[in-house]
């Protein structure tokens, strides 16, 4: 955990690179410093003085807040609503109104334009106040006499809309006989039954045979070729592991994929878990043992829990990809290797060599020094092996630099 001085509340030592640093921000004290945080970082253009700053923001448009209060008094030219007048208003004012007039004349002049309307019997332009009385055809004629024909008009069309009426009282009727019809067609699709569990078919098409895809495909149990459970798959698919497995696959590759994402490390998507045990035919790297070919889990009844046998296979990086002095290896061919469970998890994050950082392939160094040494002389063994020692597993020889 961060610990923080006793000298200021504001300063605190970085989790990863291990200096103080000052917070010159509000809120709780970090863990790690700006420069070990391994969030991707932006580069903008500050749209006041123009200067490249960097931010975890991606659309910041001000590099400081002197910058940001100077929007206070700078702004733009736009033009009036009424005449086109380009004006100067300021970033305040842009943002607390939405129209702008270069004088009050301008203004009212725009008022009366929208007061002005169209007659609809003789479409000729009228003005007519806002706040004018009248009734309700008031603003929809300028004259009298416009009133009246459009008045005229509506009597003769009143013959015309009762034959346009009839038409339409014919086509009803045509709409309620297809309406039967579907009726009837519904009623044949609602007694279709399930050619295999006789249930009732809903949806499809009057052809449809089977109520649901388990009814069209159905399942059989399989055993997972990686933990030997049974699990339900459909017949016509070739499916060989579990969800579990499945999703403890994904989450894997994932998980490698996007750590060498961010850290700008190379990423081989061939390098499997299948591959490697191959590679290595079933030996652990670290202490020898065999590994088993698939992963084995040890079930506790009593606990309602299960954990993963020490000796189940898996995929371990010599040179750590969280390490931050690694900026070269990464999930490929030369820095993956067979581990059992067991190594796997003592050996953690460790780093076992300086020079492994700076050697072009760890996995070809290590067998090197191993090949030029006698095994179990002249050298330590790395402390994340003692319990393989313990267990009487066999080590393969002292690593480079840990010679006497």
């Amino acid at each position: 955990m961060c610990s923080v001085s006793a000298r200021s509340p504001r300063i605190f030592t970085c989790q990863t690179c291990g200096q103080e640093k000052q917070k010159t921000t509000k809120g709780p004290v970090p863990r790690e410093c700006e420069e070990c945080k391994p969030f991707v970082r932006h580069a903008n253009t500050c749209v006041i003085c123009n200067k490249t700053f960097e931010t975890r923001k991606k659309n910041a448009r001000y590099c400081s807040n002197a910058c940001q209060g100077q929007t206070r008094y700078t702004g733009v030219n736009v033009p009036c609503e009424g005449c086109g007048t380009v004006i100067y208003r300021r970033q305040n004012e842009l943002r607390n109104h939405k129209t702008h007039w270069c004088s009050t004349d301008c203004k009212v002049n725009a008022k009366k334009k929208e007061s002005r309307r169209e007659c609809e019997w003789c479409k000729k332009t009228f003005f007519r106040s806002v706040h004018s009385g009248g009734g309700r055809n008031w603003n929809k004629y300028c004259s009298r006499a416009c009133y009246f024909s459009q008045k005229t008009a509506k009597s003769v069309a009143r013959s015309e809309r009762e034959r346009i009426q009839k038409r339409i009282q014919k086509e009803d009727r045509k709409r309620e006989r297809r309406k039967r019809a579907v009726e009837g067609r519904q009623k044949a699709m609602d007694a279709r039954r399930c050619v295999r569990c006789h249930g009732r078919i809903v949806g499809g098409t009057i052809m449809t045979t089977y109520c649901s895809a388990d009814c069209r495909h159905p399942k059989e149990m399989r055993t997972c070729k990686r933990c030997e459970r049974k699990f339900p798959a459909y017949a016509k698919r070739s499916r060989t592991q579990c969800d579990r497995c499945v999703k403890h696959d994904h989450k894997k590759r994932s998980m490698h994929r996007k750590r060498c994402r961010v850290r700008g490390l190379p990423y081989d998507s061939k390098v499997k878990i299948d591959a490697v045990q191959k590679k290595y035919k079933g030996k652990c790297f670290w202490c020898g043992c065999k590994t088993l070919k698939k992963y084995q889990f040890i079930e506790m009844p009593l606990l309602g829990l299960c954990e993963v046998d020490d000796t189940s296979p898996t995929m371990d990086h010599v040179v750590p990809l969280m390490r931050q002095e690694n900026t070269t290896h990464g999930h490929t061919w030369d820095n993956v290797v067979l581990s059992c469970m067991g190594c796997n998890v003592r050996k953690n994050d460790t780093l076992i060599d300086v020079e492994l950082l700076e050697c072009e392939s760890p996995v070809k160094y290590i067998q090197q020094s191993r090949a030029s040494e006698t095994p179990n002389e002249g050298g330590e063994s790395p402390p994340f092996l003692n319990g393989a020692q313990n267990r009487g597993l066999p080590f393969r020889g002292a690593l480079p630099g840990k010679g006497a």
